[in-house]
């Protein structure tokens, strides 16, 4: 969706149109006139490398309940197990996947000297396989963060997946014990103290109902690059259908349009959440 003269995108009805053509080459073109570029990229963008989005006919909301990715799942063996079982399939499929032209695209914007930043929803870190810096703050914020390591559900510790079968474990459902909890629980017990309980190794990413402990420092940079006055939003391969990332979408737009030859541009194969 793209704001005054620009159309959206979506509304070609034949995918792979000449229309659509037509417009993107516009998108191009205006993009290789301006200096600052704010992305904001969704599942969409790895789709076609055979890693599932969330809400599409083919996505994993129609193989499972979308409500397996709400914390209350980590409180029942059974989902609990279903859950490990779903993430780790997401995980080996980008594995051993290699990043689109998308990944490439942003990566192209950045060494240019366009990129602002880029905002992603995605958790199979492709970003990072192009060179983007996974740190925080730097080319681009992981909203959700990613599957690159476990953490503990009890402690701040964040751990390697390759270390002591814990693929393994996790692609067997139960999911691995914490190795810090575990170590000082069996210096407890060979002390004849009481053993501590043992947290468990989950992915390290935000679910739904869950607080991301980064908020303050994501909402710094957000306001920072909102500093900046970028040229364009660019929201490619997302839905919009999550409440903070429209907020996001909505914070950033209303900087861009005060400002007549500034653009946001939406590119995605279905509509945007109609809120």
């Amino acid at each position: 969706m793209c704001s005054n003269r620009y159309e959206n995108v979506t509304r070609r009805r034949r995918r792979g149109s000449s229309d659509d053509y037509h417009y993107l080459q516009i998108i191009a073109n205006f993009l290789g006139t301006i200096s600052k570029i704010v992305t904001v990229i969704g599942a969409g963008i790895s789709t076609d490398i055979g890693i599932p989005d969330f809400r599409s006919k083919t996505g994993i909301y129609s193989l499972v309940d979308r409500h397996l990715f709400y914390s209350s799942v980590l409180f029942n063996p059974e989902s609990r197990s279903l859950f490990y079982r779903r993430i780790a399939d997401i995980r080996r499929d980008a594995k051993n996947a290699n990043p689109t032209k998308t990944h490439h695209f942003i990566r192209n914007l950045h060494d240019s000297g366009k990129l602002v930043r880029d905002y992603t929803q995605n958790i199979d870190y492709l970003e990072e396989m192009v060179g983007l810096s996974t740190d925080i703050g730097v080319e681009y914020v992981l909203l959700y963060r990613s599957l690159y390591r476990l953490r503990c559900s009890n402690c701040p510790g964040t751990f390697s997946w390759h270390e002591g079968g814990r693929e393994m474990e996790s692609l067997s459902g139960p999911g691995p014990p914490c190795p810090g909890y575990t170590k000082i629980s069996d210096d407890r017990k060979a002390k004849g103290k009481r053993v501590t309980a043992i947290g468990k190794l989950r992915p390290d990413i935000v679910l739904y109902d869950e607080q991301d402990p980064r908020a303050e420092a994501i909402s710094a940079i957000v306001s920072y690059d909102q500093s900046l006055r970028p040229d364009v939003l660019l929201i490619i391969g997302t839905s919009l259908t999550t409440y903070g990332v429209q907020l996001l979408i909505r914070d950033f737009a209303k900087v861009i349009h005060k400002r007549r030859t500034r653009k946001v541009v939406f590119v995605n194969r279905i509509e945007p959440a109609k809120s």
